[in-house]
């Protein structure tokens, strides 16, 4: 085993740690970056078929959708890894990431989806198969409930040495949080569930609004009057919600 090679596994940890220690203690649902660590199992295959260990962590500044909570969030930010391949060789990749939330407000199962651009290497498996610069893309699907598992699919495109043989990679990992953020705990009223999905009140217009002098921009105020309406539509829909209650409570 390289030098390099005998390194990787104190690496790997290091960033699994690194990973774990730079969470918040207590995520605000409010702050404007988000970050995810996880550790993954990986198979690869191309130049050599390979079973990896690996870790990631990856930063987002978030960009506001105006929702009061992290539905529908989006975003982008640095991302690094390490794997531990076949226990011999390693592959280190640092890069962009970029992506989105996928779910809505109300969703039990928020789900995202997140891609990647940047640099990777894979260190010496033997004389055959030297040390490799290369580029790196992929793309990476989380779910949270109650932890972030997340599958993933990357690619390398060798950029140096020999052989020129692009390596691909399928993995499965564990976040501890997810990679958009925390969503908020708030909960705008209880509506009424049923076998169709949320049941919601229809939003009618009686007329123009007064006219007041414009502080916001216009895309400001169209998210925050969709926000209170989801709002104002969340809490009227509990009422038939809580007399579906007391009805089967009086049975």
């Amino acid at each position: 085993m390289s030098s390099r090679s005998r390194a990787l596994p104190p690496a790997l940890a290091a960033l699994g740690v690194a990973a774990l220690v730079s969470l918040p203690g207590q995520a605000r649902a409010d702050s404007p970056y988000a970050i995810s660590g996880g550790l993954f199992m990986s198979l690869s295959f191309g130049q050599q078929l390979a079973f990896g260990l690996g870790a990631d962590l990856r930063a987002t500044a978030l960009l506001n959708t105006g929702r009061p909570s992290r539905a529908g969030e989006m975003g982008l930010g640095p991302f690094a890894q390490a794997t531990w391949l076949n226990f011999s060789a390693g592959r280190f990749a640092a890069g962009i990431h970029g992506g989105s939330d996928l779910s809505d407000d109300f969703s039990d199962t928020p789900y995202s989806i997140d891609g990647e651009l940047g640099w990777t290497y894979r260190t010496r498996y033997d004389d055959a198969l030297p040390g490799q610069h290369g580029f790196h893309v992929g793309v990476m699907s989380a779910v949270f409930s109650p932890v972030a598992l997340d599958v993933s699919a990357r690619a390398a495109i060798p950029l140096s040495g020999e052989p020129f043989v692009p390596e691909g990679t399928f993995g499965l990992g564990l976040r501890v949080t997810p990679p958009f953020g925390v969503r908020s705990e708030m909960i705008d009223g209880r509506p009424l569930r049923t076998a169709e999905g949320v049941v919601l009140p229809p939003a009618l217009a009686l007329g123009p609004a007064a006219v007041r002098p414009a502080r916001l921009d216009r895309a400001t105020r169209a998210a925050l009057a969709g926000a209170w309406l989801d709002s104002a539509r969340a809490e009227c829909g509990s009422i038939p919600a809580f007399l579906a209650l007391a009805r089967d409570l009086a049975a």
